[in-house]
């Protein structure tokens, strides 16, 4: 593990009800709009990285209910069962699996949260796909919502 990406002060937890499209969500959440530039970071270096590009990331545990105090990121060629991102959590642990097209969308998306904006997710149904043009993981994955010091969350 890189020491830019251990004890981030940034909230992460699993939220078991609906925000958006899926039934429970990862949920990011920070204190200080200064918080949480480390994951644009590591979204970008996976993107400068040759396939397949992993990084593990650690993250505060602030909350006590749902916590995920390990974050995996990962970069991976498109593949049948995969298009955009698969979003996946269990027992403190999250990975979110990205394809270029999903690496574009979480950098995207992190950068519009460390902007200021809030109370927002993202998911493979964000992507320019077609749902009939998603993989079985796609489909399957959980949903990342953004929250920051002026709401913090559900």
């Amino acid at each position: 593990m890189k020491p830019q990406y251990a004890n981030l002060q940034v909230d992460c937890w699993v939220h078991h009800g609906k925000l958006g499209w899926s039934p429970t969500s990862l949920c990011l959440g920070r204190d200080s709009i200064h918080e949480g530039s480390e994951i644009l970071a590591a979204l970008q270096e996976l993107k400068a990285e040759n396939f397949p590009g992993r990084l593990q990331l650690t993250l505060a545990n602030r909350r006590n209910e749902g916590s995920v105090t390990s974050l995996r990121l990962m970069h991976v060629p498109a593949r049948d069962d995969l298009r955009v991102m698969c979003i996946r959590f269990e027992s403190g642990s999250a990975t979110i699996e990205m394809t270029d097209i999903g690496l574009r969308l979480m950098i995207d998306a992190v950068g519009q949260w460390l902007k200021g904006a809030e109370d927002f997710g993202v998911s493979p149904r964000n992507s320019p796909l077609k749902p009939k043009d998603l993989g079985d993981l796609d489909r399957l994955s959980a949903e990342l919502w953004f929250w920051g010091p002026c709401y913090a969350g559900p």
